[in-house]
């Protein structure tokens, strides 16, 4: 007998069949309670568990799910991954973790995970809609899937879980309008401008404030050193994250100005960095634990069939103010 039993070895000590077992493990609906309860009990005895991935001959689910995600470097995104990890081995449910290497990489990735017969899939932080192609390896599978923090136009029919962006960039406009600063930037990422960045311009033309939009593609640090230093530089900046916050405090830096004495600079996210950052940085908090175990949840409705509509939650964020924003020179307000 093998160190580790597989299914064939515990039927035939047991006399039942592969499917029986199989199905006594994941949908007890389609064997005899008693049935699966004795093969429970002899499972127990000789120590058998069930390859999850073999279980899928028979129609029957894995207790597997896929998590497509760019990089769990960043700690809003490794809480996430935890808060998904935590809920899903609350129902004996594993959580497999596929970096997307590239946006081309999408499809590969997606179907790798679809190969080893996961039940559902979630995808966190696409830069865009899903392709054709990925569409068609969903629906030929009817695997269910759960995009969080999905980009501005994707489509409703698909569930979704995201932190409430709209407010949290209406928040950084309020307050940096209520300190007096009426010259703004936005640098925004080409792919997926956001809904934070919408929310808080709209909120600062809404009060006769300017923005002025660099592309983290086409704006180079040369370009933005020599913003810095021009007479008519903005007063305050809005990055998209915490992580390109911290890369314009090297660059303001590098133009001779001062946070937030000259220029005020707030963030998204409220990563590790930006309490760490001198000064300290003005942001705005993601629960991220909170968002992938809510992602989870609603990924396990739809596997168990509990829920049929597509749903879309939005969780809360807050401001978080530290030093970075201050009252812009009384020369620079006018």
């Amino acid at each position: 007998m093998s160190e580790i039993m597989n299914i064939k070895e515990f039927a035939r000590i047991t006399g039942f069949s592969p499917a029986s077992i199989s199905r006594a493990f994941s949908n007890r609906s389609r064997v005899n309670g008693k049935t699966a309860e004795e093969i429970l009990r002899l499972a127990e005895k000789y120590n058998y568990r069930p390859n999850r991935a073999s279980a899928a001959s028979f129609g029957n689910r894995t207790q597997s799910v896929g998590v497509m995600i760019h990089s769990l470097n960043i700690d809003y995104f490794a809480a996430i991954f935890r808060g998904i990890q935590n809920e899903m081995l609350k129902h004996s449910y594993l959580a497999i973790y596929q970096e997307i290497l590239s946006e081309t990489s999408n499809l590969q990735t997606l179907q790798m995970l679809i190969d080893h017969r996961v039940d559902g899939m979630i995808m966190i932080d696409l830069p865009r809609d899903l392709n054709r192609n990925e569409k068609f390896e969903i629906s030929r599978m009817k695997l269910p899937v759960v995009v969080i923090d999905r980009p501005l136009g994707f489509p409703r029919e698909i569930d979704s879980v995201e932190t409430d962006d709209e407010t949290g960039g209406r928040l950084l406009a309020d307050h940096l309008l209520a300190l007096g600063h009426r010259r703004f930037s936005l640098y925004w990422l080409p792919s997926n401008p956001g809904l934070r960045m919408v929310s808080f311009r709209n909120a600062v033309e809404k009060r006769g404030g300017v923005c002025e939009l660099w592309n983290w593609n086409t704006v180079t640090d040369d370009d933005l050193i020599r913003r810095f230093q021009s007479p008519d530089a903005p007063t305050a900046v809005f990055p998209h994250n915490d992580v390109l916050a911290a890369h314009l405090y090297k660059l303001i830096r590098s133009a001779g100005r001062k946070i937030p004495e000259e220029i005020s600079v707030v963030g998204y996210a409220d990563l590790t960095l930006a309490g760490l950052l001198e000064p300290e940085l003005t942001t705005i908090r993601q629960d991220g634990f909170e968002v992938g175990r809510t992602a989870a949840e609603l990924l396990l409705d739809k596997i168990y069939g509990r829920s049929r509509q597509p749903e879309h939650r939005i969780l809360p964020v807050r401001l978080i103010e530290r030093n970075s924003a201050s009252v812009p020179r009384k020369q620079e307000r006018n």
